[in-house]
């Protein structure tokens, strides 16, 4: 259950992702790596849910397709901040990306509660 919870979570910002990507593909060759993205990420997929099985460690072998997601996603981004105000709107737009990223880190990050 755990598993198809975090498929769906997963499958939502992918499929933002790919769609703009394949928005911004003009055929040919550019249409193989929207082709090439969906399958990389369904053996990502594929990779935790065999690793789900094992241990908590072995998740981590599917981890690196929310890595490819959020590349998608970042490059779509920027390609249509890019095409609506030009090289300001897209510096901003990955700025503000990167600082809430950077927020997300710093406010979940372990702490050891040891030390109080």
């Amino acid at each position: 259950m755990r598993y198809l919870q975090n498929t769906l979570e997963q499958l939502i910002m992918f499929t933002a992702g790919l769609f703009g990507l394949a928005l911004y593909s003009h055929g040919g060759t550019d249409s193989r790596a929207v082709e090439a993205t969906a399958v990389v990420w369904i053996l990502f997929r594929f990779a935790f849910w065999i690793g789900y099985h094992r241990s908590a460690a072995w998740r981590s072998l599917g981890a690196a397709g929310v890595g490819m997601s959020l590349i998608v996603l970042i490059y779509v981004a920027a390609r249509v901040s890019l095409d609506l105000g030009g090289v300001v709107a897209m510096v901003l737009t990955l700025g503000v990306f990167f600082a809430i990223e950077a927020f997300l880190f710093w406010a979940t990050r372990s702490r050891d509660n040891s030390a109080a």
